[in-house]
């Protein structure tokens, strides 16, 4: 290896070696791709004026944030012309599972519309117990289910593009989603931080879809309204994401998304709407570490329940009153003590525990109380080591060393008959040389 030093000056008319010009070509190509712009607008224009016809543009990067700007530009550039052509132009991102679909032009297929459910009897659902017990401390009875006596005692809420907004917002800044005024802009709560802002931009096309102009100069309460006469009313591609990893990272073993809502429902009479409300501004008060047991969770998903209601302006039932509301509605409430309760808990434990040794038995499996404590241990070091990595390295990081195969992508090539024909020239060569060979020996003898 040669090692180059410029600490001595430079002998006058010296000829330079191919190390050192190599080292100053890199210097000046480096100072000329810092100094000099990328280009940018000249690339948009030879895309979208050309005569190549482009009538895709994909971007692959975390966020829509170069084909959003794409898109305004062929807004300004060819919008009167495509008009006039009939020419449809699409910018996608090859991080949007919905754009990922029309990229690997995955359709879906037409299956036979079901039969109406309502004409075939079906069995009642069978619940299964909690398998590990429970331990429950003394306070006094609580409400179980909530059973209304009359119509209208449901609280729900129409989900709003607003909530999804303070949501998005309110995660990347890392505050509570009641915490940021909705009179505020996008480009106001970044702080003067443009990644921060594209990234919200970027976080907001792929929830939305298209974005009106202007959108991170307008107040967030005004940028909803915009966006409401084409919400669906259900989550998005950003939402969705950052609900699925709130459930996956923060709540414990047994609590996942449909036991967050059942609860929700049953302790707060909370209507579907209301219930996803609550599951996205869960997302913006998540804790530091993932909760222990499920009375963290649930005392978590209470306060943002309380706060919910603060901030839509709603009324919530009051745990322990016999079912009043803070608006004078009555609910009618079955409660039970924390004795009948244990003794319910401690029955189910019996009856699991015996199916499982019988289970075992006839699997010839030996389940010994040793063996369920240490893989206990062992489950709970392992997600420890889980909790730690993905504190560290965060979830861009998790996401993006996943794996990339897929199987529809495959390409298998038959050619065979190439290498035979590449194995029959390689054993003449070899017989040629081998021939020649012979001869030379023959004429030195």
């Amino acid at each position: 290896m040669t090692l180059i030093t410029h600490t001595s000056a430079p002998v006058e008319g010296a000829k330079k070696s191919p190390q050192e010009i190599s080292y100053d070509l890199l210097v000046e190509l480096l100072t000329y791709q810092f100094a000099f712009p990328v280009q940018w607008i000249d690339t948009q224009k030879a895309l979208l004026t050309s005569d190549r016809n482009v009538r895709r543009l994909i971007e692959i990067g975390p966020a829509n944030v170069m084909a959003n700007m794409a898109k305004k530009s062929a807004k300004a550039l060819v919008s009167d012309q495509d008009m006039a052509r009939s020419v449809e132009r699409e910018y996608l991102n090859i991080n949007n599972p919905d754009d990922a679909r029309k990229i690997y032009y995955e359709y879906d297929e037409n299956t036979a519309a079901a039969e109406p459910v309502s004409a075939i009897p079906s069995p009642p659902a069978v619940q299964a117990p909690a398998v590990a017990p429970v331990k429950v401390a003394n306070a006094p009875p609580v409400a179980i289910v909530p059973v209304p006596t009359a119509p209208g005692t449901i609280i729900d809420k129409d989900l709003s593009t607003t909530d999804i907004i303070l949501t998005l917002v309110a995660q990347k800044l890392r505050r509570a989603f009641d915490e940021v005024p909705v009179g505020d802009t996008i480009q106001g709560l970044s702080g003067g931080k443009s990644t921060l802002e594209n990234e919200l931009i970027g976080d907001l096309a792929a929830e939305f879809g298209d974005l009106p102009d202007g959108s991170e100069s307008t107040p967030i309460a005004t940028l909803g309204e915009k966006l409401s006469p084409g919400f669906s009313g259900k989550l998005g591609a950003s939402s969705k994401k950052l609900v699925e990893r709130f459930v996956s990272s923060k709540l414990p073993a047994g609590f996942g998304q449909t036991e967050l809502t059942t609860y929700v429902a049953s302790r707060w009479s909370l209507g579907a709407n209301s219930r996803t409300a609550v599951q996205c501004f869960c997302v913006t008060m998540e804790p530091a570490a993932r909760l222990s047991d499920v009375g963290q969770a649930q005392a978590l998903v209470d306060s943002v329940v309380v706060r919910y209601a603060k901030h839509a302006g709603v009324a919530l039932p009051t745990p322990g009153s016999g079912g009043t509301t803070q608006g004078g509605a009555q609910n009618a409430v079955a409660q039970v003590d924390n004795a009948s309760l244990e003794a319910l808990k401690s029955e189910q434990n019996d009856i699991l525990r015996k199916q499982l040794q019988v289970l075992a038995e006839h699997l010839g499996i030996e389940i010994t109380p040793d063996v369920a404590n240490g893989a206990a241990d062992a489950h709970s070091d392992l997600q420890k080591k889980l909790d730690q990595i993905y504190t560290e390295l965060d979830e861009e990081f998790i996401t993006g060393i996943q794996g990339t195969f897929d199987a529809q992508k495959e390409r298998r090539y038959s050619s065979w008959w190439n290498w035979v024909r590449e194995d029959a020239a390689r054993i003449l060569e070899q017989q040629k040389a081998a021939a020649r060979s012979l001869r030379r020996s023959d004429c030195r003898h």
